[in-house]
């Protein structure tokens, strides 16, 4: 954007605005001021014409034609035109410098896919007979090597491998996933999935001890995990970024899980005094924790008190493979793979936080991610309050904002109307008719709360990179029915009386569901709810309260029932029973997950859906539009005659308004494609980074039968398609001739 210049008429000698200004109305000031907006015209014109010349200033539309000036193929197709297409424009001489290179090649990939990228040369894996005038080229495996084996099968392997010459089929393909030991070929390993850092998080204390003797003269060991629901969940490597414009990517550039081998020999050398030979535990560790007893300061510990211990079963053996001089010294033994750590028993009191990084294939669900965009920040805001847990509670008269300790002191204040954190007196207050309460932390909070929104609305935010949890659920009281059909009545969604009675959820995980009384509007964004995982007592994301004596009966009308708005976007849900109330329901880009039970319960129920995962049946009463949604299971409408059905994958034996272009078994109508294809998923267990993520052996129909030629699903928008589809063009350029590549996910 360009700063704005001086006006037309200030360009004008001083004499000439002094003569001009003697006279009467100042002619030539109205005179110019007339032109002024031709000239900005123009000048905004000249600012375009110089942003164009360079690719990092050019608007999205030039990059193509600037590509094509430096030669870059395949950003013909506006489709596959994606964000990092930008660097591989500025960066093109840069690659043609280093031809032929694998370090050129990879960044190449990368910018054309979005994804991290490492070449695999397969000919320096294969293991051949020499020639008499080279030498040997090692056949053997060295045993001894235990960190050389744990790299086997990934592309960091260093070990040799017999050749490989399976032919090209369809089950095998020149871009596939499978074979690729030849002399002469490449593999280009991709990195799906991404890392998330999470700072200041409370672990949860899995509770139990493994006894005194594990944990020698210092006590038993207390159990933690990482994951804030104490699932199983790897650490995930937070990439370092590289200095040079081309480089070759090494383990600590690329966002994938942690090895227990790497951590344990870095932390070994620094126990020794060596130098490691990387750099996990440095200034920018990829995990941390820190401890404070008896309500001390949190102290962190450095990684000289930290041991890599196999915590898969929780045996003090585990413990007991530290060498003895080291055990004195260790303070925590730490197993990154499953996301545990065991602590020494100690003091009620202990304060644990961790720091570490999560991975997950997009920004869904809640997280530390940047959600600026989706902050609200409504004007005439009656009552603002933040939520940290170190936060003192007191109120700021300046800025009008009530700072409280935990969410529960915060929900107690708006649901009473005090605007102070202080004990409520004997008068009652006046309750805020909307109000914002924004947590400023990565903690989690206990106990099941409720919220009072009759004739009000209130939003609950994470602030913008921070990951708060909810140990419970939430209990909201809304409208009686009579006054808000009345209000439902009314004009547009966006007047004061549809925004009462409405609560907004931003960025949270709420381990519980969220119960709805009466009549209310529940927009999430950027939520995990009552998602399914084991140790957990099923309960529905969305439900409603038991019904009040007299509720909806309004005189000379008979029964009302209630209604409600549920509208999620970028979500995690558990099952939604919904039952006979009416409700309005919208759910973009989100995975519903019901564990194989019903995860859509409403008979009366209107849904639309888009870009979302189902896995469990549906049934309800009418499907106004499902577009890109991939069902896992039948889903039933009541109603068929309205509604209609694009792009998405229907089971067989569903019951579905008209369809248009899609797959599986329950796919009818002229417009029908492909054939009955089943999904495959890397995971259906919540927990796993890769959760709800379409295999790469899944079906082609499904990997390219959305509506924009992308995948079917919750990850429509990553452009998975679209990724692959430019890589034909990098391997043809930067390709030695003779030579082919192999595609192939690590994560």
């Amino acid at each position: 954007m360009s700063r704005p210049g001086p006006r037309l008429y200030d360009l004008l000698p001083a004499y000439v605005r002094y003569r001009d200004a003697a006279g009467a109305d100042e002619p030539l000031k109205a005179v110019m001021e007339a032109l002024e907006l031709p000239f900005q015209v123009v000048r905004d014109d000249v600012d375009d014409l110089y942003r164009a010349w360079f690719i990092e200033t050019c608007a999205d539309w030039m990059v193509p034609y600037l590509g094509d000036l430096v030669g870059v193929r395949g950003l013909e197709s506006s489709r596959r035109l994606l964000p990092t297409a930008r660097a591989r424009v500025a960066n093109a001489l840069a690659y043609r410098r280093a031809k032929g290179t694998p370090a050129a090649l990879e960044r190449a990939a990368r910018d054309a896919t979005g994804w991290p990228c490492r070449v695999v040369e397969y000919g320096r894996r294969t293991a051949a007979s020499p020639c008499l005038d080279e030498a040997a080229a090692a056949g053997t495996v060295d045993l001894r090597r235990a960190a050389d084996l744990e790299l086997l099968g990934g592309p960091f392997n260093v070990l040799p491998h017999t050749a490989d010459f399976k032919p090209s089929t369809a089950e095998n393909p020149p871009l596939g996933d499978a074979g690729g030991f030849q002399l002469l070929q490449l593999g280009l390993a991709f990195w799906r999935l991404e890392s998330y850092p999470v700072t200041g998080a409370v672990p949860a204390e899995l509770g139990g001890d493994l006894g005194a003797e594990a944990g020698g003269e210092s006590g038993g060991m207390r159990r933690y995990a990482f994951h804030p629901y104490g699932l199983d969940a790897p650490l995930f490597n937070a990439p370092a970024t590289a200095g040079e414009p081309v480089f070759a990517s090494t383990e600590r550039h690329l966002p994938g899980p942690l090895r227990r081998l790497a951590l344990a020999d870095e932390i070994e050398s620094l126990a020794v005094g060596r130098v490691p030979a990387s750099d996990y535990l440095g200034s920018d560790a990829v995990f941390q924790i820190l401890v404070a007893e008896d309500g001390g300061e949190l102290q962190l510990l450095p990684p000289e008190a930290l041991a890599i211990a196999d915590l898969s079963a929780w045996e003090p053996a585990a413990v007991r493979t530290i060498p003895a001089p080291r055990q004195a010294t260790v303070r925590a033994f730490v197993d990154p793979v499953l996301g545990r750590f065991l602590l020494p028993g100690g003091t009620t009191a202990r304060r644990v936080r961790v720091a570490y990084s999560h991975g997950a294939a997009m920004d869904l669900g809640g997280g530390a991610y940047s959600r600026a965009e989706s902050l609200r920040h409504a004007r005439g805001v009656s009552w603002r309050a933040i939520v940290a847990e170190d936060c003192e509670p007191r109120y700021d008269p300046e800025s009008r904002l009530s700072y409280f300790s935990s969410l529960a002191a915060a929900l107690e204040a708006w649901n009473s109307g005090r605007s102070l954190p202080i004990p409520s007196s004997r008068r009652a207050g006046t309750a805020p008719q909307s109000g914002i309460i924004r947590i400023c932390d990565s903690a989690t909070y206990a106990g099941s709360l409720r919220i009072g929104l009759k004739d009000r609305w209130l939003a609950i935010e994470a602030a913008d990179g921070c990951r708060p949890c909810l140990r419970g659920g939430l209990a909201v009281a809304g409208q009686p029915p009579p006054v808000m059909d009345a209000a439902w009545r009314q004009a547009t969604p966006s007047a004061q009386s549809a925004r009462q009675n409405e609560l907004r959820v931003n960025g949270l995980w709420i381990e519980g569901g969220i119960t709805i009384q009466g009549s209310a509007l529940l927009f999430l964004e950027h939520c995990t709810v009552a998602a399914p995982y084991p140790g957990r007592s099923a309960s529905p994301a969305v439900a409603f309260g038991a019904e009040r004596d007299g509720a909806g009966e309004l005189a000379g009308q008979g029964s009302i029932p209630e209604r409600v708005v549920v509208d999620a976007r970028r979500c995690i849900l558990g099952p939604l029973d919904l039952g006979r109330r009416l409700v309005d329901l919208r759910l973009a880009d989100c995975i519903v997950d019901a564990a194989g039970a019903r995860a859509i319960d409403g008979s009366r129920t209107a849904a639309d859906l888009a870009r979302c995962t189902v896995l469990g049946e549906v049934a309800v009463g009418e499907l106004a539009r499902a577009v890109d949604v991939l069902f896992a299971a039948p889903v039933r409408a009541t109603l068929v005659s309205d509604g209609e059905v694009r792009f998405s994958h229907v089971p067989a034996g569903s019951r579905t308004p008209p369809q248009e272009r899609c797959q599986g078994g329950g796919a009818q109508g002229p417009t029908r494609v492909g054939a009955a294809v089943t999904p495959a998923f890397t995971s259906t267990a919540f927990g796993n980074p890769a959760y709800a993520q379409l295999s790469p052996a899944a079906s082609v129909e499904l990997r390219q039968g959305g509506e924009d030629g992308n995948e079917i699903g919750v990850y429509n928008r990553l452009r998975g398609a679209d990724r692959l589809g430019n890589l034909p063009d990098v391997c043809e350029e930067f390709l030695p001739w003779g030579m082919t590549a192999r595609v192939f996910f690590v994560t």
